[in-house]
């Protein structure tokens, strides 16, 4: 008997052993996590940085919105934060972070600058204009917008450097699509009285400086398929096939993407033919908007795929 009630007490703790191991490998594995990488972005170093040409503007008369790029090495790939910089009134108007690879994160370069022109700028500089642009709106009221990874732009600067707009005389609001127009326009009268400037663009002012509607609909593309990433990454293939279906039918610029992402789901479910037809599409997409190394990566995975039927 007391041999069999022994044996049971081995029998228990090995099975806390092997529990406490899977724990912390799902542990290990959440750190890994894009989101969980972001947080702690400052573990890891700065790699480079860009803004959108605007920023070299400092007309307050027709302020433009900057676009500011930067990016860090981290465990697997690239850590990416983009932010919508309005200098002159809300400050971090969108945002986005994700992990990329090399050849993604080229692509995406490439993308941003068919909307609007960067140029490589050192990330004191980036980190300056984003900071300034924090410090002017929380003075009116304003918080960064809810998506923003802060972590990608710190520490901050002792000292900011003087750059363009960096302390605007007065606010000057530049409507886009998604600005919650009655309640920024509330906010800047009980910050400052009547003493600031704005102005809705119409459907006809595409072009006009802040009118930021290409590059929101690039951060909104690639938040999109991150959360696919996401669903896919937790085995939720319904709600990612699903969320993979509904970006397709948004016409997104980021299409290629997608399907790809859809050939991936599929192969996680098992429908090895549903994956190929998928990628199939994707590198057709591919050969037409995108450059030879990302369709020659697509391809390698299609002959991986091919080798499996």
């Amino acid at each position: 008997m007391s041999g069999n009630r022994g044996h049971a007490k081995q029998l228990e703790r090995q099975k806390r052993k092997r529990a406490e191991i899977r724990k912390k490998h799902a542990s290990a594995k959440n750190a890994l996590r894009p989101s969980a990488l972001l947080k702690r972005a400052t573990d890891f170093p700065i790699d480079r940085a860009w803004l959108s040409l605007p920023w070299r503007d400092s007309d307050e008369y027709m302020p433009g919105l900057v676009s500011a790029i930067i990016t860090r090495r981290a465990p697997g790939g690239l850590l990416v934060a983009t932010a919508l910089v309005d200098r002159t009134c809300l400050g971090i108007k969108d945002a986005f972070g994700t992990m990329m690879t090399e050849l993604e994160f080229g692509q995406y370069l490439r993308q941003m600058q068919e909307s609007i022109e960067v140029e490589p700028v050192e990330p004191s500089t980036c980190m300056s204009v984003v900071h300034h642009a924090i410090d002017y709106a929380a003075s009116l009221g304003f918080q960064p917008h809810a998506d923003f990874p802060a972590a990608m732009f710190e520490p901050r600067p002792e000292v900011l450097e003087d750059t363009p707009l960096a302390k605007p005389t007065r606010p000057f609001f530049g409507a886009g699509p998604d600005d919650n127009v009655p309640a920024v326009l509330a906010r800047l009268n009980a910050a400052v009285g009547n003493d600031f400037r704005f102005m809705i663009a119409s459907s006809d002012q595409a072009s006009h400086p802040v009118d930021a509607k290409d590059t929101m609909r690039l951060l909104q593309s690639w938040r999109a398929t991150q959360q696919v990433e996401e669903l896919l990454q937790q085995s939720k293939h319904d709600e990612a096939e699903a969320a993979c279906e509904a970006l397709l039918g948004d016409d997104s610029v980021l299409e290629h993407e997608a399907m790809e992402m859809m050939a991936r789901i599929r192969e996680a479910r098992g429908d090895v033919p549903g994956a190929i037809d998928w990628l199939r599409r994707a590198i057709e997409v591919g050969r037409r908007d995108l450059g030879d190394e990302v369709v020659a990566e697509m391809e390698q995975q299609l002959a991986r795929l091919a080798q499996s039927v």
